[in-house]
């Protein structure tokens, strides 16, 4: 990744790169999304160039049929996500 991109994103000058040989399925967000410093939950946007590099990438795996898709999901975790966005029942009768 640039490093003109990494500044801009406010990542550390260690190398950095986006994986296009493989691809995760999970529930979004998923129990390991936590926000970034000012609370959002990404550093921002890849310059427009570097997406389309990347997803052509990633098709052009698909089409080799060389793209696995790894399973990202704790199950445990997700039902404890899921209980937390449960709106809290108000007035329960009995």
């Amino acid at each position: 990744m640039p490093q003109s991109t990494k500044k801009r994103l406010g990542l550390d000058k260690e190398a950095s790169c986006v994986i296009t040989t493989e691809v995760n399925r999970f529930v979004w967000p998923g129990p390991d999304i936590r926000a970034v410093p000012g609370g959002a939950l990404a550093y921002g946007h890849l310059p427009a160039a570097m997406t389309e590099d990347v997803i052509q990438q990633i098709r052009t795996n698909i089409r080799e049929r060389s793209l696995p898709v790894i399973g990202r999901d704790d199950e445990v975790l997700n039902e404890k996500v899921r209980q937390s966005r449960r709106p809290k029942e108000k007035n329960k009768r009995r």
